[in-house]
């Protein structure tokens, strides 16, 4: 499934995170650079994803 994203991530160029848990650091699939995350940089810009993310109905 990783390399599936990985393939999506360098088609679209657009980097893919996910988190373990809530309270795991975001992790990429590794088309790119983890140090080019803006979640690196901005801590709270995950917490306020990981919040929309729980109010969301499925």
């Amino acid at each position: 499934m990783a390399q599936l994203i990985e393939k999506i991530e360098l088609l679209c160029g657009i980097p893919v995170f996910h988190m373990e848990d809530e309270k795991s650091a975001p992790k990429g699939f590794g088309a790119f650079l983890e140090q080019e995350s803006p979640f690196v940089c901005a801590p709270s810009l995950v917490e306020l994803l990981v919040g929309r993310c729980r109010r969301q109905t499925f």
